[in-house]
């Protein structure tokens, strides 16, 4: 499972496993954070972890634009924040210029 992510600068997809043991998250809307049952782990929308014994934050998948302007979701390459790696092409996909 992937979450596709779309903020005002573009898009990121965050990869859905838990950091500290491997555990699914979930998504709490009424706390606006997504949730790992099995430990408590907590991380906001952006993925960066908030509580619990995850002690880093969610990675990131791979995001390009195809060739029709589809956005291409690649599950191979990962970005972990702790790494500085956020911020390398692909953690991130802006929108693209009119």
């Amino acid at each position: 499972q992937t979450w596709l992510i779309r903020n005002e600068s573009g898009f990121y997809a965050l990869r859905s496993v838990c950091t500290h043991l491997g555990c699914t998250p979930v998504w709490k809307s009424d706390l606006t954070q997504f949730h790992c049952p099995c430990h408590h782990s907590y991380f906001d929308l952006a993925g960066l972890r908030e509580k619990g014994p995850a002690l880093r934050a969610l990675e990131r998948y791979r995001l390009f634009w195809g060739q029709q302007g589809e956005i291409i979701l690649d599950r191979s390459q990962t970005f972990r924040r702790e790494l500085g790696e956020w911020e390398d092409a692909g953690a991130w996909l802006p929108f693209p210029r009119a």
